[in-house]
C-alpha cells in the first residue's frame, strides 16, 4: 500500500518499475508508464521496500530488476541504465553503489 494523495492505493510489486525524485516530489512509475505521486521520501521508501526487489541507484532513483532494460559502462566506474519505461534523462548508477548494484543483479 502506498499513500497517493489523500488515499492509499495498492500496487503489486510486479507493476512498479521505479520511484523517481522530481523537483522535490517522489513519483512511482508503473511498468505501464503511469506516474503517481507518493508521500514518502526516497530514504523512507528505501527502508520499507524489500531490498530483494528494489535498489536505490542514486539520489533520484529506486529501481526494480524488471525496469532495467540495458546496462552500459560509463566513465568514472559508473553504469548508465536504460529503464523501461524509458526516461528522457540519463539514469546513472552512482560510483559508490555500482558494486552493490552488480551484486544485486548477480552480475
Amino acid at each position: 500500500m502506498i499513500k497517493v494523495g489523500n488515499q492509499y492505493s495498492s500496487f503489486k510489486v510486479a507493476d512498479i518499475a521505479y520511484f523517481k525524485s522530481e523537483d522535490g516530489l517522489i513519483f512511482l512509475y508503473t511498468q505501464a508508464g503511469q506516474r503517481h505521486p507518493v508521500e514518502y521520501t526516497l530514504d523512507q521508501l528505501e527502508e520499507i521496500l524489500d531490498p530483494v526487489d528494489f535498489f536505490r541507484i542514486n539520489r533520484k532513483f529506486i529501481v526494480t530488476v524488471d525496469s532495467v532494460a540495458e546496462i552500459h559502462t560509463y566513465f568514472n566506474s559508473r553504469l548508465l541504465l536504460r529503464l523501461d519505461p524509458n526516461q528522457t534523462e540519463q539514469v546513472i548508477v552512482s560510483r559508490e553503489r555500482t558494486t552493490n548494484f552488480k551484486r544485486w543483479l548477480d552480475l
